[in-house]
């Protein structure tokens, strides 16, 4: 059962770096229109975040999944050796795989993948959230002790 939990683990840290990632993206956009003097109401920031996990859900967590699968071996590998840095291992390799899956796409298709990472916050900002998909990760999937 010890496969069950791990992939649980991963499909819940797929969907919070996805959830995060495009409330993220959002949040970006409606400040650059905030910017431009355009007043965006805090109803239409909740609307248009829904709107955007929802709609970018099936790109993105599939982009993540594949980011996670490169990443999270290879923090396994390390973290066998260094068994107290696991959870660091697990948040550090969910960050460094968003940052570099945007780096890819930028590469990949010459536009910015996700719009609100087109600046260097919003690139971290999209690492935070696969950071933070990295811990959800090392949470659930840490070995049960008897």
């Amino acid at each position: 059962m010890e496969w069950l939990r791990r992939g649980t683990a991963f499909v819940v840290a797929v969907v919070v770096t996805a959830v995060l990632g495009a409330a993220a993206h959002t949040q970006f956009i409606v400040a650059s229109l905030a910017d431009l003097g355009h007043p965006v109401s805090f109803a239409d920031r909740l609307t248009w975040t829904a709107h955007d996990i929802a709609g970018m859900f099936p790109t993105f967590a599939p982009i993540i999944a594949f980011a996670f699968v490169l990443a999270f071996p290879v923090s396994a590998l390390v973290c066998r050796r260094l068994t107290h840095l696991r959870t660091f291992g697990y948040v550090l390799a969910g960050g460094l795989a968003m940052i570099c899956a945007l780096l890819v796409m930028k590469q990949l298709l010459d536009i910015s993948g996700v719009a609100g990472a087109r600046t260097l916050p919003g690139v971290l900002v999209q690492g935070v959230a696969g950071a933070a998909g990295g811990w959800v990760f090392a949470r659930l999937s840490r070995p049960r002790t008897n």
